[in-house]
């Protein structure tokens, strides 16, 4: 929140200024802000996917060995 202030507070400052990068290093730390957030988000999402990978494959195996089961009955 630090972050965001600190920029809205510049923008209200400086409300010229900021189109001529008055507020750049603002802008730049919250982008740095954002990315690291995406970073922990993509992470987080990347080990529910793995874990449900795994979980789908046996799932997968499961049904394949009851159609091969079913095509060997007479």
């Amino acid at each position: 929140m630090q972050v965001i202030d600190a920029l809205l507070l510049c923008h209200q400052q400086h409300p010229w200024a900021k189109f001529w990068g008055e507020c750049n290093e603002q802008k730049w730390a919250l982008d740095k802000c954002f990315r690291m957030e995406k970073e922990q988000r993509r992470r987080a999402n990347f080990a529910v996917a793995s874990r449900d990978d795994g979980a789908w494959s046996q799932i997968v195996k499961q049904k394949e060995a009851e159609l091969r089961a079913k095509k060997e009955e007479p």
